[in-house]
């Protein structure tokens, strides 16, 4: 999360957003729409996101898919980051929230960063690289924002199932997890 606008000739990339919390609320209320008009819990957790939706904080160039499986290691150490095809600028918060939401933990709970380190842990190796210092509430909102966009993704991959695209198990196998995300992320708006 080092690169900022304007350090590189990045503008393959376009223009930084001034909140791109909001740019993403409303891009996902569009896809969403899309899909389903009564969408129930992902509308209220639209509506909460959108409410609640940080002051812009520091804007770097994010992978916006950073999780297991979109990177190699290689004797303990990263040696590659892999699937750029969402990248853009954006609040490193929504990559750090992307790698911390329970969806990508592989059911390793207690390693609540990926399902690979503790969440303590994860966030003082972060800082310790260079990166700011972390506030667990931006987190936690960005999480919320991560659950959505993979249950409205997933729904997307249902669609795509039922119209015949390929590969249809592993798109029918996503949108199968749409309840189980809908469910986390009502409890996750319940606690606040």
């Amino acid at each position: 999360h080092s690169l900022t606008p304007g350090d590189e000739d990045l503008s393959c990339l376009g223009v930084a957003l001034k909140s791109s919390a909001l740019a993403l609320v409303s891009d996902y209320r569009n896809w969403l729409t899309a899909l389903c008009p009564e969408s129930g819990i992902l509308a209220a957790t639209l509506d909460w996101l959108e409410s609640h939706a940080p002051p812009q904080g520091r804007t770097s160039l994010i992978h916006r898919d950073f999780r297991t499986g979109n990177f190699l290691v290689d004797q303990g150490s990263l040696t590659s980051v892999l699937d750029w095809d969402f990248a853009g600028w954006g609040d490193p918060y929504e990559d750090i929230g992307w790698f911390c939401a329970t969806c990508w933990r592989a059911g390793r709970d207690d390693l609540e960063a990926g399902g690979l380190a503790t969440r303590d842990g994860f966030y003082r190796a972060y800082e310790a690289a260079g990166g700011q210092t972390i506030d667990p509430g931006a987190v936690a909102y960005w999480e919320i924002m991560a659950h959505t966009r993979w249950a409205i993704i997933a729904r997307q991959q249902g669609v795509r199932a039922a119209q015949g695209d390929q590969p249809r198990h592993e798109l029918l196998e996503a949108a199968a997890r749409v309840p189980g995300l809908e469910r986390d992320l009502a409890a996750m708006i319940a606690a606040g």
